[in-house]
């Protein structure tokens, strides 16, 4: 596994993603009914981790992502408040693979299309045993449902 070096220089770069995501693209959304944000900084990006086999972000790293999502998602819930229209809006925590996490949005048909995406769980557990509990106080602030991808992967989905 490689070692992941600078992590100042990644915390500038999470903080630039961030930044750059706050807003919702509303031509795009109102166009196509969705939006979404994806985390995509170097190294841990799906195809830098499938090449080079990065170990997943920890520390003050994995913390700043799971924050920044969270900052995210309060915006752009203000954002589509504003439009006064029912809409989805949720953010998708994947465990172990953080970096596969995101913010989604929807209005219209693209509601009903997010709210199945994902298979439910037989066994019922609660995110305070995850590793996102340990990670950040902010989780509790939110409604937490586990539920399965396709693959296999567990993800957490979220709202306020």
């Amino acid at each position: 596994m490689k070692k992941i070096r600078g992590n100042r220089r990644r915390l500038r770069q999470i903080e630039n993603w961030k930044i750059n995501s706050l807003e919702i693209d509303l031509n795009y959304f109102l166009k196509t009914n969705k939006d979404y944000v994806k985390f995509r900084v170097f190294p841990w990006n799906p195809v830098a981790m499938s090449i080079h086999n990065y170990p997943n972000p920890k520390g003050k790293i994995r913390k700043k992502i799971i924050e920044s999502f969270f900052e995210i998602y309060e915006r752009w819930n203000v954002q589509l408040k504003e439009l006064g229209k029912p809409y989805y809006l949720k953010i998708w925590l994947f465990e172990p693979d953080v970096y596969n996490s995101q913010v989604v949005c929807a209005i219209n048909e693209k509601i009903e299309y997010y709210e199945n995406i994902f298979n439910e769980t037989e066994v019922k557990k609660t995110i305070e045993k995850s590793s996102f509990a340990k990670t950040t106080s902010r989780i509790d602030e939110y409604n937490w449902e586990l539920r399965i991808e396709e693959y296999g992967s567990q993800v957490w989905l979220g709202e306020k």
